[in-house]
């Protein structure tokens, strides 16, 4: 179910919430609920009968799948686009996108700019910037 990983460990890059692409806290608080009685099944701090440690073993591959396929869709709007990867990594560099046609005028695609010293640094605190170079537009 989690290929390797502990469940704690695969399901802490989904964000939790209401906002577009976050997921429900309502499933993720059932998901973890049953994690943890499955966790105290398996190690003895908890008992119950079979049937009961039957339930929560069959619940449990549901409740993942319910979860992950449960991100709130994209709705008409304005949206700032951000990267995760640079919010929650490690040399990163804020994470703007940008036209790249701007740099390469032959290249005519949106890029991120994510690594430090890519070519193309984004410093949100740069007074230079009239515009913030965080893309905001009408979806």
């Amino acid at each position: 179910m989690t290929g390797g990983q502990t469940l704690e460990e695969k399901i802490k890059s989904y964000q939790v919430g209401s906002g577009v692409a976050q997921y429900s806290k309502e499933k993720h608080d059932k998901l973890v609920e049953l994690w943890n009685k499955a966790k105290a099944y398996a190690d003895g701090t908890a008992t119950g009968t079979d049937t009961e440690i039957e339930a929560v073993a069959e619940a449990l591959l549901p409740a993942y799948q319910d979860f992950v396929a449960s991100p709130n869709p994209l709705v008409p709007g304005y949206y700032i686009v951000t990267s995760w990867r640079a919010e929650n990594g490690s040399d990163y560099d804020g994470g703007a996108l940008y036209d790249r046609s701007a740099v390469d005028p032959g290249d005519r695609t949106l890029r991120w700019t994510l690594r430090k010293n890519d070519g193309v640094d984004y410093n949100e605190s740069d007074p230079s910037l009239t515009i913030p170079a965080k893309w905001c537009g009408k979806w």
